[in-house]
């Protein structure tokens, strides 16, 4: 079986590195955004804070001053991925229908 048969996702994942924010509940904080696509997104962020993210979160990117992108709101973390440079990769899948039409 090749890679691309064994591949689940349904859509291509874009890399994407940049700042980003996130929002869970009443915390905040800022990461680095790895990829994403319209089914979910990855980012990274200090591992001492990945706990602090909940089972829901919002995510925005600065484009410039005053003008943001908002990735996704109320995306479900999937998944938190502990490294050994001391950072976390966070996955979540986007709402369904949010990202319609890209």
């Amino acid at each position: 079986m090749s890679a691309l048969s064994s591949e689940r996702r349904r859509y291509v994942r874009v890399p994407v590195l940049g700042p980003i924010q996130w929002r869970s509940g009443d915390r905040s904080g800022c990461g680095r955004m790895l990829n994403t696509s319209p089914g979910g997104t990855a980012f990274e962020v200090a591992a001492q804070t990945a706990d602090r993210i909940g089972p829901d979160v919002t995510l925005d990117v600065e484009l410039a001053p005053n003008l943001s992108w908002r990735v996704t709101q109320s995306a479900s973390v999937l998944r938190r991925e502990a490294r050994e440079d001391g950072m976390c990769t966070v996955a979540v899948a986007h709402p369904p229908g949010e990202w319609e039409g890209y």
